[in-house]
């Protein structure tokens, strides 16, 4: 299975929902979700604001740096 997390980190996503930003929330979310795959699933990162960035291209999950 191969799954992209895509990231909204416009400036929007610097508002606060109780006392953490939505960028925050999203990220934990991500984070969260990744923890549920198997280690053989395939997953990247995209963040997006004026323009997309591949932050973390398609790898396994159990390959990913700093998670």
């Amino acid at each position: 299975m191969a799954l992209a997390f895509v990231l909204d980190r416009s400036g929007s996503m610097q508002q606060q929902i109780g006392g953490i930003s939505r960028l925050d929330i999203a990220k934990q979310a991500a984070l969260s979700a990744i923890e549920l795959l198997q280690e053989e699933s395939e997953i990247s990162l995209v963040v997006f604001d004026s323009e997309a960035r591949v932050l973390i291209p398609r790898r396994p999950n159990d390959d990913l740096p700093g998670v």
